[in-house]
């Protein structure tokens, strides 16, 4: 036979099995314009210059793999599907004469066809989608890009030779899967139901076992080390995984003879149908619904906690770093905190500002000490009252004696603060508190502002105490913190010129030490890593949702195609359409909610490690991480719903004999 004949063959095969080939390419391109994003952004050199780009370029390394390791599971499920689709027509074309090497030159055709269009597409479509991915992953992070197109041959290298691995390994499986077949077999496959997986008891109770074990695993893991968490982390998911698919075919199992057992509910012509077509398919559809469920809670716990991981750790970033450049001048001599020294010295920093072009913008200026003492209840932070009222704008007064007190969500309920011998009366509360820079990073539940009126006289009390610097630690604070106007690159350049000669400039004022830090020094490279591992994140729940909605249209196809013959039989008894249609929602429903609830399930247990991994970064925002976890789950909840929905209605229309192919 000519080569052209195989050709000819093999297009006309993949044109009249559309309806299963089209969501195949559909899936292929998907999944090949995604890695090519990856690939691009990896190499790309509008990110070269942002803060921390060698952690977004090892996050997008590390997902472009996983990304094609999955990529060939998906793609592996999806191929046996066709392949199982289509071994009816392979089984005729070996009687009509064809031996196996003649029809793995027609499989090996129809996979060169696939390749070519899916990588030409799916590059295509990555190319035209890289810019606005782009710049996705630079608002992100925070960063600036430019509008110009850029095509990158080294992802369009990659990306090719990747997926052209994964096609010949798929083309090797489905050759071999025809090779080791008869032709009565690939004839009569359809027709030929599973056996009931043996011991499905001994099987059921392993796999509730291995659940529960990653469950208990998941609510009491607790480790002093990141390390230990996350080795905890992975054991846990394995059991997870191992037991959802266990316990989805051993349950499948278990429902379908409870269902039959029960007379009043299986002879009914809504449930007989269903309920007997379930049980001929139990073994993989318990796979199927296993895979669902896995896919929907890798989506949930993804976008749930890296959502949280970069907008949580942003927020309590900029609690700690309310403005761009945090200056804090320390001392342990009264006297440098002299209203005349004081001055003469700000003067000279705002000289030194002026001279690099900065013009401080909400200025944050604020005098304090710190005083802790060992073994004491509480730690104090002593504000002067005439600062307070310049910074907040308010007219508070005070008698000498007097404070009020701010606490950081704790319970202060003494009458008096009482530090070393001196004493104030707490008349009230402060109705705010601005607190920035360094001060709100040492805060605690033990910590108390106390704003009073006799400020230079407490710090000279406490300079001139027996045991200073010694049994008790206490520090003269000076913080001047403001917003520059200027953009990222700017704040770094700034950073760097002014720390030097600030501390320089401090010492000459008295000052021992100076904390000089720059937003954008502090949370660049953060943000960089957290906002790669959210777009990440994102790009790897869009393929799990993807491979998910592919996975139940496949189900939904393979089980009408099976279905047809015995609702036609049924429909020749009697069974109306609107039988039918119950028949179809009674099985839809029986086995509609178990991935779903089960994958809620997962997330529900998994929520306190998620929660202990996330304060590994320092993210303790528990609530912020219940809301997004919420939201994510009922929006992924009312996704399933309407692709389920949609699919259901390809099995309907096979059934009831509206998708009856020629």
């Amino acid at each position: 036979m000519k080569g052209g004949f195989y050709l000819r063959l093999a297009a006309d095969g993949i044109r009249k099995n559309r309806r299963i080939y089209f969501p195949y390419i559909l899936m292929c391109v998907a999944l090949i314009a995604m890695y090519y994003i990856i690939s691009f952004l990896r190499f790309t050199d509008t990110i070269s210059d942002i803060t921390g780009v060698g952690t977004i370029r090892f996050t997008l390394n590390l997902g472009g793999w996983v990304l094609a390791v999955f990529s060939c599971a998906v793609l592996f499920y999806a191929n046996a599907f066709l392949t199982r689709s289509r071994r009816k027509e392979f089984g005729l074309y070996n009687i009509f004469g064809m031996d196996k090497g003649n029809i793995g030159k027609v499989i090996a055709r129809e996979t060169a066809i696939v390749a070519v269009i899916s990588v030409c597409a799916g590059v295509i479509l990555g190319i035209a989608c890289s810019k606005f991915a782009e710049l996705g992953l630079v608002r992100i992070i925070g960063a600036e890009s430019n509008y110009r197109l850029k095509i990158e041959p080294r992802a369009v290298g990659m990306t090719a030779a990747v997926y052209t691995v994964v096609f010949v390994l798929q083309l090797m499986n489905t050759q071999r899967k025809i090779g080791a077949s008869t032709s009565v077999s690939l004839l009569q496959s359809e027709h030929v139901g599973e056996r009931p997986p043996k011991a499905n008891a001994v099987l059921g109770i392993s796999g509730a076992i291995l659940l529960i074990l990653g469950y208990f695993i998941a609510v009491t893991a607790s480790f002093p080390s990141a390390r230990k968490l996350l080795a905890a982390a992975f054991i846990a998911v394995l059991l997870v995984i191992a037991g959802t698919y266990i316990t989805m075919v051993a349950g499948s199992v278990l429902l379908c003879r409870v269902l039959q057992r029960n007379r009043s509910y299986y002879y009914k012509p809504a449930h007989f149908v269903s309920v007997s077509s379930m049980a001929f398919r139990m073994k993989r559809g318990g796979v199927g619904l296993a895979s669902i469920c896995i896919l929907i809670t890798m989506v949930l716990v993804m976008i749930s906690s890296t959502a949280c991981l970069l907008y949580g750790t942003r927020f309590e970033f900029y609690m700690d770093y309310p403005r761009e450049m945090t200056l804090d001048f320390v001392t342990s001599d009264p006297d440098v905190l002299d209203e005349e020294n004081l001055t003469e010295f700000k003067d000279a920093v705002l000289t030194g500002l002026d001279s690099r072009g900065v013009a401080p913008e909400n200025v944050y200026d604020m005098r304090f000490a710190e005083a802790v003492s060992s073994g004491a209840v509480w730690d104090f932070y002593f504000f002067p009252l005439e600062d307070h009222n310049g910074q907040m704008g308010t007219e508070a007064a005070l008698n000498p004696g007097e404070a009020l007190v701010f606490t950081f969500g704790n319970d202060f309920e003494e009458d008096a603060v009482r530090f070393k011998g001196m004493e104030w009366k707490v008349v009230g509360e402060a109705d705010g508190f601005c607190y920035a820079g360094r001060v709100s990073m040492d805060v605690s539940d033990s910590t108390v502002a106390v704003i009073i009126p006799d400020f230079e006289e407490l710090i000279r009390a406490i300079a001139g105490m027996p045991g200073f610097g010694e049994s008790f630690f206490a520090t003269f604070n000076w913080a001047y913190n403001f917003d520059t106007g200027l953009p990222a690159d700017g704040q770094l350049e700034l950073y760097e010129d002014i720390r030097i000669y600030l501390d320089d400039l401090s010492r000459e004022y008295g000052f021992m030490g100076l904390n000089c830090d720059s937003r954008e020094n502090a949370g660049g490279g953060e943000f960089s890593m957290y906002g790669g591992i959210f777009f990440l994140g994102i790009v790897l729940s869009i393929v799990f949702v993807l491979a998910a909605v592919l996975i139940i249209y496949y189900k939904q196809l393979t089980e009408g195609f099976e279905d047809r013959p015995r609702f036609e039989t049924m429909r020749k008894i009697g069974m109306t359409g609107s039988e039918i249609r119950k028949s179809i929602n009674s099985q839809m429903l029986t086995v509609f909610f178990f991935p779903l609830l089960l994958a809620l399930a997962h997330l529900v247990f998994a929520f306190p490690l998620i929660q202990k991994l996330l304060l590994v970064f320092k993210l303790s925002n528990e609530p912020l991480f219940l809301r997004v976890t919420v939201i994510v789950g009922a929006f992924v909840a009312g996704l399933y719903a309407v692709v389920y929905r949609a699919t259901s209605n390809t099995y309907y229309s096979l059934v009831s004999g509206g998708g009856k192919e020629k």
